[in-house]
Order: C-alpha cells, then structure tokens, then sequence
C-alpha cells in the first residue's frame, strides 16, 4: 500500500450530525444535486437549457440526484492527491496526480474535467481578485443586488411563460455561474455557504456565450481540488478535529473510479464507455455500487474506511492522444473527448 493509501484518522460524520469524543468531522458542501434536484429541473424555465448548453456548460445538464458523497471514500482519495511545483521549464501550472491503492501515479489534467463535467476549458484563466468594475458589473446583472448564492438561486428560480430578454438571458447566465460554481465545481469549504466564488467576476463582466466559453473553467475546477489536497493534509498531519474538504468531489470519485481495471476481478461493467461526458454515465447507483467494489475489508474500530482494492487499468501505448489528458497512459479505460460528440 502507498503512503498515500494508508491514511488513518478518527471516523468521519456528516456536517449535519453532532459530534462525539474524539470524531473526527468533515465537513462538505454538496448541496446543488442533494436538496434541490439536477440543473435540468431547476432551469425549467424557456430557453434555459439552451442558455446553458450556449455558455458551454451544457455537460452539467446530464447531472442527475445524488445521495450524500460518501465521505470516508472523499477524504480517501483527497489523501491520494499530490499538488507538486512544476520542473524547471515546464508549463506554469503545477504538476497534479491522484494515486491508485498501489501507488501508481496518474496526472489530472484541465482536460480531464472538461471531459468528465462537460465544462469549458478556453484559452483564458479563471481566478484573481476582482476589481471593482468587476463586481460593479455582477450586481448590476443580478438587479443591483449583493452577489450571493441566494441571490443566483432567486434569479434562477424566476419564471417566465415567455422567451428571455437579453438583459434576463444575462442575469441569468451570471447566476447561473455563480450558482453551480458555488455549489458544485468549486465548492469552498464548509463556513462560507452563502458566499460566491469572487475571484471569477472578471469571467463574467461580458456574460455572452462567446465570452463566458473562452475562459479555462476546466482548470478552475482544479484549482480548489489543489487547495482542498494541500489543506486537508495538514489538517490530518495537526491532529485537527476537524477536516474541511472542499472543491468538485464528484468530479474526482468519477474520475477515479472510471480508471479502475474491474475485468482484472471479474466484474461486470456498469459504466457505459460511449456516454460523453463522463458523469452522464454515473447515477448514484453506479457511483456506490463502483465504491463499494473499491472498499477494502479492514476497517479498525473507530476509524476511516480504507479503498485502493482495485488498480488502474494498466498503461498501454497510446498514439494520438492529447497530450493535455491524463487518458493517454490510460487509453483503454477512457474515452478521447471531442466538443463535437458531447450529447447535450
């Protein structure tokens, strides 16, 4: 077992539950799929799948209810998460890797989350400070208002028997983002629940299709994963009694378990290879049932489920695969992404 595989801490609870001698709490905002049901019931109103799909999150339409992430498997593979500088003269963005039971490396890259979330992944970063034109700009496409996740999730909930306006198609579009980055791709950690994502205001100044496509969401979605790796850490290394997770879990548990090698233990395959993107292919059912089969049977009294059983399909040679994604050394386990074949 690796380093990684082989954390060992006090038993997780839910951040609804109260706490009890020396447990150990995490705490996760997963709140956009659980209570309020999948993006496609929430936007139906006219012309807001198309709005959606417009902006180049239409990926996220094929979300479907989830359950509470199992969280044991969550602070599992976060501790199988490696954010590490980049060598001297490599690109800028930080060498990340996720870690199988057996240690064997794979990296994730933005074009993994594309993907596997149907999410943009443009040429420009998402992610500083915002300036004052930039927020200056969010209010006054949420009404004046102060930009809160409320304040999305009311934009999001009005209904209108007729076609949007411009202005509305924009408000619509600012919350929108606002919403299922706050919520879902880039959750922060548990503490700032109705707070928005600031730092991605100047992706939304101009909120048109063409605009709002050509930013790297993909790699946003990365970004708080990193922090999430780096934090959750140290907090285990502390002793802390409390373990903040944050950033698009689902997204990783997918993208994990859709590399594990299930003909190496003769099961079956419930995951459905041609469905682009990838979470289109895992419904609450198939996500557990592909955990489960992951779980290892030690588990110490008192302390934290421990998974890895599986490997990753081992890597063959791949000729032609994009170089910005992690399916290269891993060919026969995922599928190359084309913005042409995703079912929308």
């Amino acid at each position: 077992m690796s380093a990684r595989g082989s954390l060992a801490m006090p038993a997780l609870d839910d951040d609804d539950d109260a706490a009890a001698g020396d447990v150990v709490k995490v705490h996760y905002r997963f709140s956009l799929l659980r209570h309020g049901g999948p993006p496609r019931r929430r936007l139906a109103l006219p012309g807001g799948g198309g709005v959606v799909r417009s902006i180049g999150f239409g990926g996220l339409l094929h979300l479907t209810r989830y359950g509470r992430l199992d969280r044991h498997f969550s602070a599992w593979l976060v501790n199988q998460l490696v954010a590490a500088a980049p060598a001297p003269g490599a690109p800028a963005a930080p060498v990340f890797l996720m870690a199988d039971g057996a240690g064997a490396d794979v990296p994730i890259t933005a074009r993994d989350a594309h993907e596997v979330l149907g999410v943009p992944a443009g040429e420009r970063p998402v992610g500083r400070d915002p300036a004052d034109a930039d927020t200056a700009a969010v209010r006054r496409a949420l009404g004046n208002m102060q930009p809160t996740l409320l304040v999305a999730e009311a934009v999001l909930g009005q209904r209108k028997a007729r076609p949007m306006t411009q202005p509305e198609r924009d408000s619509f579009v600012v919350a929108f983002v606002l919403f299922v980055v706050g919520h879902f791709l880039a959750p922060p950690s548990a503490g700032r629940r109705e707070k928005v994502n600031a730092e991605i205001f100047h992706a939304l100044v101009d909120p048109s299709p063409s605009e709002v496509r050509r930013f790297n969401w993909a790699e946003y979605v990365l970004h708080e994963l990193r922090h999430c790796a780096v934090r959750a850490r140290q907090q285990v290394a502390d002793g802390c009694p409390k373990i903040l997770l944050s950033g698009c879990l689902l997204f990783l548990q997918i993208l994990y378990l859709d590399r594990l090698d299930l003909a190496a233990v003769g099961c079956g395959e419930p995951r459905r290879r041609e469905v682009q993107p990838r979470v289109a292919a895992f419904c609450n059912d198939t996500l557990h049932q592909l955990i489960e089969l992951d779980r290892k049977p030690e588990w110490r009294e008192g302390g934290l489920k421990q998974f890895g059983k599986l490997k990753f399909v081992v890597a063959r040679p791949a000729q032609n695969i994009d170089s910005g994604s992690s399916s290269k050394g891993l060919q026969p386990c995922r599928n190359s992404f084309d913005k042409r074949t995703v079912r929308e």
